[in-house]
């Protein structure tokens, strides 16, 4: 077994009464865990490693699958990507700059663009 420190946090919007803060409040704690595969089922057992296991991949996809939908992608184009889907290999990829650009101005009004056109301008020019 070896020492991991897990630190959580909550916001000042999280805090209640009982908990007395005022601004956001963290706290580390040591935790033993195991250090291989082996040891964890030893410790655990096969059935809660399973689980666990199971869990994890079930959110990683869930994951993929919000970005998915912001993304604005359809389902089967998804079920394809996640179709090669391994655990522990990050399914995200760099984003196009004018893509991100052009989500970041999708609700700017006319006056916003104009001010970010200018600002763009400067730095061509800068």
């Amino acid at each position: 077994m070896k020492e991991l420190l897990v630190t959580a946090k909550i916001s000042a919007k999280e805090a209640t009464e009982t908990t007395k803060a005022v601004d956001a409040a963290t706290a580390t704690i040591p935790v033993n865990v195991p250090e291989t595969v082996a040891e964890c089922l030893e410790v655990y057992g096969e059935e809660a490693c399973h689980s666990n296991l199971v869990a994890q991949i079930k959110i990683a996809i869930q994951s993929t699958i919000r970005r998915g939908l912001t993304a604005g992608k359809d389902v089967e184009t998804m079920t394809t990507e996640l179709s090669t889907w391994k655990l522990g290999v990050s399914q995200r990829k760099a984003a196009d700059p004018m893509s991100k650009v052009l989500k970041a101005t999708e609700n700017m009004d006319a006056a916003q663009l104009a001010a970010m056109i200018k600002t763009l301008k400067g730095q061509l020019n800068g």
